[in-house]
C-alpha cells in the first residue's frame, strides 16, 4: 500500500500493449494506485526464449517488488504463457496473468488465433487449444508487434495485408495486448 493506503498494482508489458489494460483497470478499479512497465527497450517478446522471458520479468517484478507493489497484472501473454507459474513461486505478491481468449470464442466453428510465436509454443497455449472444438488457425504476424511499437499512435499506418493471413474466420482472438490497437483493422 501507498502512504494514502491504498492498494498499488503493478502492470507490466513488453511494450506499450498493456496501456489497454491498464486504462480498464483503473476505469474500474479508481481507488487502486497503478504503476506501469512497458519494456520497450527489449521490445518484441514473441521471438524470446523462456530464460529470456523470465530474465526480463524478473527484473521488472524485482523492481515493483522494490517499490512495495501489492500485486502485478502481466498484461502481456507473451510472459503469461511462458513464465506465469515461475513468477507466482517467486514472489510474495499475487501475480496475475493474461492469456488468449479461447474460451470467449467458443461459438466460433473457424478461428483464427494471432499471438506471439512464444505464447502459440507454449504448454499453457497447447492446454487452452486443446479445450476448444473447431478449427483453429494459428498465427503469429511477429514483424507486427514491431510495427505497432514503431507507429504509435498512428496504427492507420500499418498495411494490414502485409503481416495478415488471407482469411475468413467466424472469429479472431487478439493473444497479444498490442493487437488490441488494431482491431478496427484487423
Amino acid at each position: 500500500m501507498d502512504r494514502e493506503g491504498r492498494v498499488c498494482v503493478g502492470v507490466f508489458d513488453s511494450g506499450i500493449g498493456g496501456m489497454t489494460l491498464l486504462a480498464e483497470c483503473r476505469r474500474r478499479m479508481p481507488s487502486l494506485r497503478f504503476y506501469y512497465y512497458g519494456d520497450n527497450g527489449n521490445a518484441p517478446y514473441g521471438g524470446k526464449s523462456k530464460a529470456e522471458l523470465l530474465s526480463l520479468s524478473r527484473r521488472v517484478l524485482g523492481l515493483f517488488a522494490s517499490i512495495g507493489t501489492d500485486a502485478v497484472l502481466l498484461a502481456c501473454n507473451t510472459v503469461t504463457t511462458a513464465c506465469v507459474e515461475d513468477l507466482r513461486k517467486e514472489y510474495a505478491f499475487p501475480v496475475v496473468g493474461t492469456e488468449p481468449a479461447l474460451r470467449a470464442a467458443a461459438g466460433c466453428e473457424n478461428l483464427l488465433v494471432l499471438a506471439t510465436a512464444a505464447t502459440l509454443k507454449s504448454g499453457e497455449y497447447a492446454r487452452l487449444q486443446r479445450e476448444r472444438a473447431g478449427h483453429t488457425v494459428c498465427f503469429a504476424p511477429e514483424k507486427l508487434v514491431a510495427a505497432i511499437e514503431r507507429n504509435a499512435p498512428f496504427f492507420e499506418k500499418i498495411g494490414m495485408a502485409d503481416h495478415l493471413p488471407a482469411l475468413h474466420p467466424d472469429g479472431v482472438v487478439l493473444g497479444c495486448t498490442h493487437f488490441v490497437y488494431l482491431k478496427k483493422y484487423i
